[in-house]
């Protein structure tokens, strides 16, 4: 409601502002309730490096999973994400800045990486993997990595890309030259996309949306992990079919949701609205899992080629 005020009520700041003060509190409030945390890598300093695994371990293993498929050969997945949280920023930092890899039996599959959200303002990050030591609480010694924030020349180099169509606590609103430079950090005024059905209209996202419809067509493999496609989000439900429609190489679309569990007028009522995201043709294509997230992790790692697109 706020957000359609500000558009009927051009010029005037009371609409606006009661808008940035409601966005504010979703963003302090949604940052409140994160159980996954991660100071990021130090950006001015080289030591501080610290191991920091606090929230589900759910989170760093689909990272891993990720990073094992990679492994043998697969192209690494593009993620796109309704949410504005930094749970994705922060477990991967958790993987990388950490013992799970170490230089002599457990190598990390890439020696730098690009973080990237195709935003204007986004922390857009390139990290060098580097091999170190970190102190146990018994004052023993174990071999890890850390990551340091420098693009560099050379080794095998990852991009990840992480589109977050709704905005991010850690997108910068003002387009300035200013840009936050830890991607686990929030800034002061986040960029947040309102429920509001023409949600590419902002100049701002429209370099995400128009990625994310890219990669969705030319994807042979799509996964929708926990997403309900409700009746609300009518907006969501074209993108899928403009995104999808035309995409001739589509193998495989998998729907996943613990709503699938048990028959319920719920969980037909959710088939029914994929369904007709689709053509007759691409139906076929699609199927609904009702594993958990959790398991969902655990099949990737056994089958990484699977799910990834």
């Amino acid at each position: 409601m706020l957000a359609f005020s500000v558009m009927g009520t051009t010029g005037l700041r009371k609409p606006r502002a009661n808008l940035d003060a409601f966005i504010q509190a979703i963003s302090r409030t949604i940052e409140l309730t994160c159980a996954v945390k991660h100071p990021g890598p130090p950006i001015e300093k080289k030591s501080g490096f610290t191991i920091v695994d606090t929230g589900p371990a759910m989170y760093r293993r689909f990272w891993q999973a990720l990073f094992k498929a990679y492994n043998t050969g697969m192209d690494f997945p593009c993620l796109i994400t309704f949410n504005y949280d930094l749970v994705l920023e922060r477990s991967l930092f958790q993987v990388l800045i950490n013992k799970i890899y170490n230089p002599s039996k457990n190598r990390c599959p890439f020696d730098s990486f690009h973080l990237n959200y195709s935003y204007k303002n986004s922390p857009n990050f390139y990290g060098a993997i580097e091999p170190c030591q970190y102190q146990l609480p018994e004052h023993s010694y174990v071999h890890g990595t850390k990551v340091i924030p420098k693009e560099v020349q050379g080794g095998k180099h990852l991009n990840i890309d992480i589109l977050k169509l709704h905005g991010s606590l850690n997108f910068s609103r003002p387009i300035t030259s200013e840009h936050n430079q830890n991607p686990c950090e929030v800034v002061e005024n986040p960029y947040i996309l309102p429920p509001i059905s023409n949600k590419s209209a902002s100049p701002a996202g429209e370099e995400i949306w128009g990625r994310a419809l890219t990669e969705l067509r030319n994807a042979k493999n799509v996964v929708f992990i926990g997403y309900s496609l409700p009746t609300t989000d009518i907006y969501m439900q074209f993108f899928i079919k403009a995104a999808l429609g035309p995409n001739k190489g589509l193998e495989k679309v998998i729907v996943i949701d613990p709503v699938f569990n048990e028959p319920s007028q719920e969980c037909e009522d959710m088939k029914v609205r994929y369904k007709n995201c689709f053509s007759e043709q691409l139906r076929r294509r699609l199927s609904f899992s009702p594993i958990t997230a959790a398991k969902f992790v655990g099949e990737l790692s056994k089958d990484p080629g699977a799910y990834i697109y």
